[in-house]
Formats: C-alpha cells, sequence, structure tokens
C-alpha cells in the first residue's frame, strides 16, 4: 500500500478531465495518499451560480436551463462546456493563489479545469514556477462512458436518449482537452487501464 506521506514537489495539483473518467475517485485516492486536502470545482461553480444571474453569465448558467442536452447538438454544448470551463479556470486563479502563497496543499478537480489555466505560471499575479502541477484524466470509450453514467448515483433520473447524448458531449470534450493539453505539453492519460492509473498518475508527478 503507497504511503500516506508520499513525497511531493507540489502546492497544488489540478486534476481535469472529461465526465465520467474518475476524476473524483483518483483525486480522493490521491489525497489520501499524499497527505492532502481535495476540493471539487463543481463545488466552486454552484456557489458562483447561486450568488450570480443567468442576464450577469448566461454562459455559467446554460446548463442549468430546462432540456437544454436534448435541444442542442452534442458538439454546440461542447464549445458551451468549453467556455463554462473558462469561466471556472479563470475564477479558480485566486484559489490557486491563495494556496501557494499559504503554502496549504490541495488537489482541485473538475472537469471545469481547462489545460490553459494549468499551463500559467502567474496566477492572479503570484508566480508560481514549480508550485503547480496538473494532469489530465481521459476517458475516450463511450460504452465505458455511459457504464459510469449508469452508475447508482449518477444519472438516476435521465433517459437513455438524454444519457447517450451526455455520453457524446463527454467524449467531444475530452477530445477536445487531449488537444488543449498537447498544446500546452501537459500531461493527458487514459482512464484506462483502471487498475494503473493511480501508479500512473504517481509515475508522472514523480518525474
Amino acid at each position: 500500500m503507497e504511503s500516506q506521506t508520499a513525497l511531493r514537489d507540489w502546492t497544488v495539483l489540478l486534476v481535469g478531465g472529461n465526465s465520467g473518467a474518475g476524476k473524483t475517485t483518483v483525486a480522493q485516492r490521491l489525497g489520501q495518499i499524499y497527505g492532502v486536502s481535495v476540493a471539487q470545482v463543481d463545488d466552486f461553480r454552484l456557489v458562483l451560480q447561486r450568488v450570480t444571474s443567468a442576464s450577469e453569465y448566461p454562459d455559467l448558467h446554460f446548463f442549468l436551463q430546462p432540456n437544454v442536452v436534448s435541444e442542442y447538438t452534442p458538439a454546440e454544448l461542447c464549445q458551451r462546456l468549453i467556455r463554462v470551463g473558462q469561466i471556472m479556470s479563470d475564477a479558480l486563479e485566486i484559489v490557486v493563489a491563495h494556496h501557494v502563497v499559504t503554502r496549504t496543499p490541495l488537489i482541485l478537480e473538475g472537469d471545469g479545469i481547462v489545460p490553459a489555466l494549468a499551463a500559467q505560471r502567474v496566477f492572479d499575479n503570484c508566480r508560481v514556477p514549480n508550485d503547480v502541477h496538473a494532469i489530465f484524466l481521459i476517458e475516450a470509450d463511450q460504452e465505458q462512458l455511459l457504464r459510469n453514467q449508469r452508475r447508482p448515483g449518477r444519472g438516476d433520473d435521465i433517459d437513455q436518449d438524454e444519457s447517450e447524448r451526455w455520453v457524446a458531449l463527454s467524449s467531444l470534450y475530452g477530445q477536445w482537452m487531449v488537444q488543449e493539453a498537447q498544446k500546452h505539453t501537459l500531461p493527458a492519460i487514459s482512464a484506462q487501464p483502471w487498475a494503473t492509473v493511480i501508479e500512473r498518475m504517481q509515475h508522472i508527478l514523480a518525474s
């Protein structure tokens, strides 16, 4: 079993990727291994949606509209999701900077982390040359994404057609993530084989 106090050379670890790839699971496991707190980008998104309006930030509130998944194509939805990620990444700058300045380690995970954020070396006017690391976890297999979508507690109230459209959206978003990660020379790894994903992520973090 891995040590609870595994060595690390980062203060903030960003774990991004497409929905259904297993980001939350691996982030929690890495948190145990490194003895570091874990936060979810979704929590920050919910806060921002609570304190803003759709008229102020229509992109941020876009997916709260009823029947939005059935009224737009997966490609159109992907562009909207990218915009949400860009908004969230801009907001998360201050969170990353705060943890670096206070030397409080954190693993931050969610599909709202875009590669452009992870590639930055200045967060809210704070230089962080080696303090912020990132890994993007991608599930490219749509059948696996669909199985993950159908797990208890995930999408219990979503019908088959909507579930398949969400999977198509996630797949497109994952492809975009890989392209952007490559552009910024950031690691993007496959969620499969799942049995070795933690080992592979630790190897990247140690290199």
